[in-house]
């Protein structure tokens, strides 16, 4: 069931792109004033994977900072040499549907990571499928011990 408040989050704009042929943090997304869970991510390879890789959703909870910084706790891709890209012909595109959907709140982010690089993809693209948690702030305080969000009038 498809409800208004799932979008598509685009990790890359326009002609911005993952390189995932080195490792390191790619890109980073955060709620800023309701909490969203992450349903699914997509990935759209430019090629053909010359070697397997991983890409990972890590969480940080404090915005820039990695003090308790998680590992692949949002979801973790494994690119693979059968993922096949033909040139000329519509890209392959990996989805991972998250079994238990973590709920993001403002002032947290998720970075994703590449821990394993994988040889050929240099401009993949990456968005996250998300559903807001439509919310009045001053509840969000009260219901996350690690949300910083203060209600001022």
């Amino acid at each position: 069931m498809h409800t208004n408040s799932r979008y598509e989050v685009n990790m890359t704009s326009g002609t911005a792109v993952l390189d995932v042929t080195s490792t390191g943090d790619k890109a980073i997304w955060g709620p800023v004033c309701v909490p969203h869970y992450v349903r699914m991510v997509a990935v759209t390879l430019n090629a053909t994977p010359g070697d397997a890789g991983v890409i990972k959703g890590d969480l940080r909870l404090t915005r820039g900072s990695d003090t308790n910084r998680t590992d692949g706790t949002v979801f973790t891709i494994n690119l693979a040499t059968t993922h096949t890209v033909t040139a000329g012909s519509v890209s392959k595109v990996i989805y991972h549907y998250i079994a238990n959907p973590p709920l993001i709140y403002p002032g947290q982010e998720v970075v994703v990571e590449v821990t394993d690089a994988s040889a050929a993809d240099s401009a993949v693209k990456m968005s996250f499928w998300v559903e807001a948690v439509y919310e009045d702030p001053d509840n969000i305080v009260g219901q996350s011990t690690t949300s910083t969000m203060v209600a001022t009038t």
